[in-house]
């Protein structure tokens, strides 16, 4: 048997779902067997994002991100971590102005300089209209790293 049909064999034999997902497409494929072996699918699309730029060495002070791909209002995760134990990380839901995320500096003051390991992410859901009735949810992101630094 070949990798696939143990696969395809494994899925309708346990009636499980098979969520097809990859980032540098623009679809998504949720597939699903019911107990008579008929196949249900949804297919919808969502919209990967990237940032413009990359970072290396970023200087205190409001920090703003060029984001693509997104729409120019929209609800990003954030979360800007650092390798200090004692220190208060970033972990807030921010909102992506004409194509911008602002991180303003007072929000730095409890980062400590160094490396810092910045995550942004979005989910996107989906409403399954068909016999399934209910929804998938997709969870994407970014992670870029950079040293934060006073600038002096």
């Amino acid at each position: 048997m070949t990798d696939k049909t143990t696969v395809m064999t494994f899925i309708k034999a346990n009636l499980i779902s098979l969520l097809s997902l990859t980032l540098y497409f623009l679809w998504l494929l949720f597939i699903v067997f019911d107990f008579n072996k008929k196949v249900y699918s949804q297919e919808f699309e969502y919209k990967p994002f990237s940032m413009a730029a990359d970072l290396d060495e970023v200087q205190r002070g409001d920090l703003v991100f060029d984001l693509e791909g997104l729409e120019k209002e929209e609800y990003l995760h954030v979360s800007a971590t650092d390798t200090s134990f004692t220190s208060r990380d970033i972990v807030e839901i921010d909102t992506l102005k004409n194509g911008k995320l602002v991180i303003p500096a007072h929000k730095l003051r409890y980062l400590v300089n160094g490396p810092i390991t910045l995550l942004l992410s979005k989910e996107t859901q989906k409403i399954i209209k068909n016999e399934i009735h209910g929804r998938v949810t997709v969870s994407y992101g970014l992670k870029r790293e950079f040293e934060l630094t006073s600038g002096n």
